[in-house]
């Protein structure tokens, strides 16, 4: 008698090929996007990863090599196009936080106040205060 358990151990299916969630996919960001960018909403606000991070910031100006000129937090900076991944236009004015960590997104939801507790009578009841 065999043991078959719904986890597709790799002992009993040797060849099965477990199922994985693909990776978000991450494009570059090209010249020709930040130039059409430039042309139709130069100065308006903009959104970026770089570094870790999820960025907000006004786009203002590109260099020949590729240097990205932008306002981030009312704060001149640059940034190469070769760190710049996922580019996406958010609008005409970036969104004011001014409570996140580092003024790029908002603060994380407060945590559950809610638990289970166990009753004098030995029974668990789910309690919000």
């Amino acid at each position: 008698m065999y043991y078959y358990n719904y986890y597709n151990s790799p002992y009993q299916y040797p060849s099965y090929q477990y199922p994985y969630a693909p990776r978000p996919a991450q494009y570059k960001v090209t010249t020709d996007t930040i130039k059409n960018a430039l042309q139709m909403h130069h100065g308006e606000c903009f959104g970026s990863y770089w570094k870790g991070k999820d960025h907000i910031f006004n786009l203002t100006g590109l260099d020949a090599d590729g240097t990205v000129h932008i306002i981030e937090n009312g704060e001149p900076n640059t940034v190469h196009q070769d760190d710049m991944v996922e580019f996406k236009y958010i609008g005409v004015k970036c969104p004011t936080s001014t409570t996140g960590p580092d003024h790029t997104m908002p603060p994380p939801p407060p945590p559950p106040t809610c638990r289970w507790v166990m009753t004098p009578y030995g029974n668990w009841v789910w309690y919000c205060p």
